[in-house]
């Protein structure tokens, strides 16, 4: 078993949408993203993550309900869990009361989404290949002087909106925030660039589910865990760190990541 793992049971991956249910009948959106024989790992919006937070808080109850449909789309399961590990966007689920026919269902969908995870071409030939290949050119050479554009509007709006701002706080994550977009254009405009090309390119070669391996599940949840903090800390402690940073930009010292 691998070292990393804290669940007794292998996770399995998946991609499930489901509902959570909570309170008197409180039914709000989610998605399955792995389960094992113990539990599930769930994922949803930021208005399910306030409403999730504002019934914790009331009622001090940690128990859940978790109903998805079965791969005929006609049945329905519903797990009854309760909340062992929370994150922004996130939860950790134990289930409090046993349901194998749930469980299956899961694991038989599992299988049938195993090949969806990642969006490709398989072209016929070469030449078609050679073609996809053009296509997506094309796009990025399209929409990249656009973008160009767009981050100089982005800066200009973003000025313009801390000088119309209603406190001082608003301004400064205004002015923040405009003065980080320089240092990270090039990266967000990299990850445009790769979901743009995703679509159009050919599926990659190699062993099989080699392209979905790259960073272990367990590696993912640590490192989310950890942004979640860095997030917390910068936002309670924005006003100190605005100041250190301008006396480093006085300095000119400074980082490509921001």
């Amino acid at each position: 078993m691998d070292p990393k793992e804290r669940r007794a049971n292998p996770r399995q991956p998946i991609k499930l949408a489901a509902q959570l249910v909570v309170g008197q009948g409180e039914i709000w959106p989610c998605q399955i993203s792995d389960f094992c024989a113990e539990g599930l790992f769930i994922r949803y919006s930021a208005d399910t993550a306030r409403k999730l937070r504002r019934h914790q808080a009331q009622t001090g109850s940690d128990e859940v309900g978790v109903r998805f449909r079965g791969a005929d789309g006609k049945s329905r399961y519903e797990l009854t869990a309760r909340v062992v590990r929370q994150m922004d966007g996130a939860i950790g689920v134990e289930f409090t009361r046993a349901n194998p026919q749930a469980v299956e269902a899961m694991l038989v969908q599992c299988g049938a989404d195993r090949n969806q995870d990642r969006v490709a071409l398989k072209p016929p030939s070469e030449r078609v290949q050679f073609v996809l290949r053009q296509c997506a050119r094309t796009v990025v050479d399209h929409i990249e002087p656009l973008m160009d554009a767009c981050f100089v509007q982005l800066i200009e709006t973003l000025k313009q909106a801390a000088q119309n701002a209603a406190n001082d706080q608003q301004a400064n994550e205004l002015l923040d925030t405009a003065g980080q977009i320089p240092a990270r254009q090039r990266v967000i405009w990299q990850q445009m660039q790769q979901a743009l090309e995703s679509p159009l390119k050919p599926e990659r070669k190699g062993a099989p589910g080699m392209e979905l391996s790259l960073v272990d599940k367990s590696e993912f949840e640590d490192w989310l865990t950890i942004k979640v903090m860095v997030t917390k800390a910068d936002t309670q402690y924005r006003g100190d760190l605005l100041q250190l940073k301008m006396r480093f930009d006085k300095l000119a010292i400074s980082n490509a990541t921001g």
